[in-house]
């Protein structure tokens, strides 16, 4: 049985201006536990949360990973922690440390801005995902201005939430402020030296990604680039297609995809339709660098070279260090290991929000994989790509399969309490007591 080390309970972060829906709770109360708790603990924390109050444990060892790649959360959670306590489990490395407060930045604005464009060309979105966007730019904003990074207006806001008819300008113009804060940070990381691709596809190839003639069509001369990334590229069983363009023109590009809704069926693309694999479209400026910066930022960028394809036009592919590479994908699982215990404490209470949404299931499930697959790159020095042998090795060697979904809310409940459990099992296996190597920064 996990045991109870400390707890204490602090606001929720709020945007000024920003109007929240009066189910979002007003304060978090954080566990921290000397071990591992049971699928039967997850859920008798969780039961203990109300509809104002949040309820979060986590393990010592997911804390100071966060003070090594999530300083704001750590920061928060030992925030009231005696001092002798705060000693005894935590060592002087764990100081207001401006180069990691950088890198978390950069990670999450990443991370945080890569699902704008769904909202806005899939319609994949109500009141609360645009809000949770415009929320995630300005806690970005405000740390950054907090540690004296950028010069940025804060808050900053636009429209009105609640008319739907607004929801694409607010998104539009959130993403395009998602990419003034990518020119904005420092870079704080090494010069690196790029890869030029130039679009090279066979025959196969061209009926495989047939929806490009699609994109050109609609996107016309301000179409620079397409990179497909993902499963696409590297399973034989893949659902959809990740896909950058690059673009001289953003608010064209939006013109011209908003509400498009694309999916690819029997060498056709298909508007709104349940049918044919999902077409994924990440918007960029081809200009400024800001493309670099996201692969830089993003979940292991030499995985993410690895697996990438231009199918269109030329890219240069930023060539990061091995040590960069794995550091990132770390941080990046830091981040989705707080949005999976966020989600799981808004499907406990009302499972039935994700009835009917089998996309949005996955998303939160997955990040057993997505932690498994950082964390063997960390510790065995593994690159895999491949959902399918990930799947196996997780079956085989631990015991823990992905759960599927299902219409079932209390099974909804039971499979996202048991992706808690398992990705807690996993950093305890691979990433316990993690330190930070500042070797990557430039000082």
């Amino acid at each position: 049985m996990a045991k109870i080390l400390f707890q204490a309970e602090m606001p929720v972060y709020r945007v000024p201006g920003l109007k929240y829906s009066d189910e979002e709770a007003s304060s978090v109360r954080t566990i921290l536990l000397d071990g591992i708790p049971s699928e039967g603990e997850i859920s008798y924390f969780l039961s203990q949360g109300t509809k104002d109050i949040l309820v979060s444990p986590w393990t010592v060892n997911e804390v100071w990973g966060f003070g090594q790649y999530v300083p704001s959360t750590f920061k928060k959670i030992s925030k009231n922690m005696p001092q002798s306590l705060f000693h005894e489990l935590f060592d002087d490395s764990f100081t207001d440390d401006r180069n990691k407060t950088i890198f978390q930045l950069q990670s999450e604005l990443a991370s945080k801005g890569s699902t704008i464009d769904s909202a806005i060309i899939h319609k994949r979105r109500d009141e609360q995902t645009v809000r949770n966007k415009v929320h995630n730019l300005n806690r970005l904003v405000a740390i950054s201005k907090e540690k004296g990074l950028i010069d940025f207006p804060y808050p900053i806001l636009k429209g009105d939430i609640q008319n739907p008819e607004e929801w694409d300008d607010i998104l539009i113009w959130t993403k395009k402020k998602f990419i003034e804060l990518y020119s904005k940070l420092p870079m704080n990381l090494p010069e690196v030296e790029y890869e030029t691709r130039t679009a090279r596809i066979d025959s196969n190839e061209r009926n495989k990604y047939g929806y490009l003639e699609w994109l050109k069509e609609r996107l016309g001369d301000n179409l620079e680039a397409v990179i497909v990334y993902g499963s696409s590229t590297t399973d034989d069983s893949y659902k959809d297609y990740d896909n950058i363009l690059l673009v001289h023109d953003m608010d064209q590009a939006y013109d011209a995809l908003k509400g498009a809704r694309p999916s690819f069926f029997e060498n056709q693309v298909l508007h709104n339709s349940r049918f044919g694999k999902y077409i994924g479209i990440n918007i960029f400026p081809y200009e400024d660098g800001v493309i670099q910066k996201y692969i830089r930022f993003n979940n292991n960028p030499l995985m993410m070279m690895e697996s990438s394809k231009v199918i269109y036009g030329s890219f240069d592919f930023p060539i990061v260090s091995l040590k960069e590479a794995v550091e990132r994908g770390l941080s990046q699982t830091h981040i989705k290991m707080k949005l999976i215990a966020g989600g799981l404490n808004w499907v406990y209470t009302h499972p039935e929000r994700i009835l009917g949404k089998p996309n949005l299931f996955e998303f939160f499930v997955k990040n057993i994989r997505f932690l498994f697959q950082n964390a063997l790159s960390f510790k065995e020095g593994k690159m895999i790509n491949t959902k399918s042998r990930l799947d196996r090795m997780l079956r085989e060697d631990y015991g823990i399969v992905i759960p599927s979904y299902s219409d079932d809310p209390n099974e909804i409940r039971d499979a996202m309490i048991y992706s808690r459990h398992a990705c807690a099992r996993l950093y305890d296996v691979f990433l316990s007591r993690i330190n930070m190597d500042d070797s990557i920064f430039v000082s």
